[in-house]
């Protein structure tokens, strides 16, 4: 009898453990873009939320780099959406090698492409959008025998933030922090 509740025991036990790791998988994938693997929309807003919070009370700067893929419809028209494909989860692969480890970077849609570093003054944050820039202009993608060459725009915002400032949240539809 012992010999069976142990068993018992061990097999709930076990069972409970395989469902916590789907869970907490289910819960990552849930912020991640499934393209690119880089956070998603929600998940750059709640590490956007983060770092607001954190950067008021600090006193740091903080900054937001929006990325967009130039001319991304003409890739897509002439290579087909599973190049245009590529080129995402390539640019996000450059993007990512190029920022700092704190930075939270991310596929906010589309080809539209976020980076937030907590800490990042204007200087900063110009020096680093002018490296991604590069990067991304001197990386090449093979697509269908050929080698194809895409560019980004970078635009956003660098300094102190405090708490209370007011923010458009797409997601209730409302102002808040």
């Amino acid at each position: 009898l012992l010999m069976v509740v142990v068993m018992l025991l061990l097999s709930l036990g076990f069972m409970r453990m395989v469902q916590d790791r789907r869970e907490a998988r289910s819960r990552r994938a849930a912020l991640r873009d499934p393209l690119t693997r880089m956070l998603n929309r929600r998940a750059l807003v709640r590490a956007l939320e983060h770092c607001i919070t954190d950067a008021s009370r600090q006193s740091k700067p903080l900054a937001l780099l929006l990325i967009d893929v130039d001319h991304f419809k003409h890739v897509n028209d002439t290579h087909g959406h599973i190049s245009g494909d590529k080129v995402l989860r390539h640019v996000s692969r450059v993007l990512a090698s190029n920022v700092r480890t704190d930075a939270s970077v991310g596929r906010f849609g589309g080809e539209e492409f976020v980076i937030i570093c907590p800490g990042c003054g204007m200087e900063d944050a110009h020096t680093l959008a002018q490296r991604l820039n590069e990067a991304v202009r001197a990386s090449s993608i093979p697509i269908q025998g050929q080698t194809l060459r895409v560019t980004v725009s970078i635009g956003g915002y660098a300094g102190a933030v405090a708490a209370g400032t007011p923010c458009w949240c797409d997601e209730c539809g409302t102002d808040h922090w």
